[in-house]
């Protein structure tokens, strides 16, 4: 495109637009999953980890290379409330948690203070809002989230030979605050006991869940030599999504994504406080204070069927999954901005004013206030803004 050339928008964007969106290459992610859901034809010679669908300043889409968040700023919009992703998982992400609004606010005010470059590696907070997500199954999904019970963990250390090992420390599941003062003594956890304790976890077990935390650990003390976040899986629960299934996490909870391709929903932030399992900054002492210290299984989060459309509803986040059929297209009316993403099949996406066709990897930015038809046989997500008390 020339570069002296402006590409004509209506005003306040009052049309759909195709997006042209950032692929985020992390070590974690993989060569092909991403290829494929976006209709690419051969592998990637680099780990692909995310496409970032919005207008979060790190990497805004685009229309017509114009960054969607200066679009919005010049049409006199509203800044976009949400991000859009596809998370490609080859290998595990980090254990983190996300901070709440307040934390949020605080923490970015603190180190816009201090003067820390915004693409700094040691920088905790990048922008001053909360991380809520919504996390869609596209394939088998493996997660870790939420801190087991006091009770479960001593059962499953119990289970698996390894009180010997820990000591006095599983004292501290015993006490006041048995998690907060767990998680102290884990993260304290001098490397010559780690390395024990890691050694005595058994090759294989015969209950199911205690097969799962023996494979985990094991796959991650691999993939993270000496990182005491490979021990995580005794303490968190872990969870295995089937396609279709839809998880939420909130604030505060810590988590870990483990292996699968996934749609992400979440508040337009990039706020990650990490624990471990990670090359990247991990600072515990600022995610111990935004942990919540309760057990807290997989909050499941059960659509709302609505003809084609099947809608996941979660702190001001809404994600529907559309499956299209000649005999039955989608009906919107954009109440506030979305972003469509296809994964499968073709057709096209109608308003008053326009018709633009779809094929599997297309997104589109649809203003608020549009009305609109999707039509054809395919599979699309739909992000939009929920309620807030839903």
């Amino acid at each position: 495109m020339n570069s002296d050339v402006q590409p004509s928008l209506q005003p306040g964007l009052a049309r759909p637009h195709r997006l042209e969106n950032t692929i985020q290459k992390y070590a974690w992610g993989s060569k092909t999953a991403l290829a494929d859901l976006l209709g690419h034809a051969t592998p990637t010679p680099e780990p692909e980890a995310e496409l970032w669908m919005g207008a979060h300043s790190k990497a805004p889409s685009r229309i017509d290379g114009r960054p969607l968040n200066e679009l919005l700023a010049a049409a006199g919009e509203p800044e976009l409330s949400y991000l859009f992703k596809v998370l490609a998982v080859g290998a595990p992400l980090s254990i983190q948690a996300h901070p709440n609004p307040e934390q949020a606010v605080a923490g970015f005010a603190r180190e816009e203070a201090a003067g820390v470059p915004l693409d700094a590696a040691h920088r905790n907070y990048r922008d001053a809002n909360a991380k809520p997500e919504l996390i869609y199954a596209l394939t088998p999904f493996t997660l870790m989230r939420g801190f087991r019970s006091p009770d479960a963990i001593l059962g499953l250390i119990d289970d698996l030979n390894l009180t010997g090992v820990f000591g006095e420390s599983l004292g501290a599941l015993r006490g006041a605050d048995p998690l907060r003062s767990f998680f102290d003594v884990w993260m304290a956890l001098p490397s010559e006991q780690l390395a024990a304790i890691l050694a005595a976890v058994p090759r294989t077990a015969t209950a199911v869940e205690a097969k799962l935390v023996v494979n985990w650990i094991h796959r991650l003390a691999a993939a993270y030599p000496g990182d005491r976040g490979a021990l995580s899986p005794l303490f968190l629960h872990i969870w295995q999504l089937t396609p279709g299934e839809v998880v939420f996490t909130g604030p505060g909870v810590l988590h870990a994504y483990l292996d699968g391709l996934g749609i992400e929903h979440m508040v337009n932030s990039d706020n990650v406080l990490r624990g471990g399992l990670t090359p990247k900054h991990v600072d515990v002492d600022e995610l111990r204070t935004t942990l919540v210290f309760k057990p807290s299984p997989p909050d499941m989060v059960e659509p709302v069927i609505e003809g084609p459309a099947s809608h996941f509803r979660a702190a001001g986040l809404e994600l529907s999954a559309l499956e299209l059929s000649g005999d039955q297209p989608f009906q919107g009316e954009a109440n506030g901005p979305e972003i469509l993403l296809c994964v499968a099949g073709e057709g096209q996406l109608k308003t008053n004013e326009t018709n633009l066709p779809f094929e599997k990897g297309a997104s589109f930015f649809v203003p608020a206030t549009t009305r609109y038809e999707l039509v054809g046989d395919g599979r699309l997500f739909r992000a939009a803004e929920g309620l807030l008390s839903e």
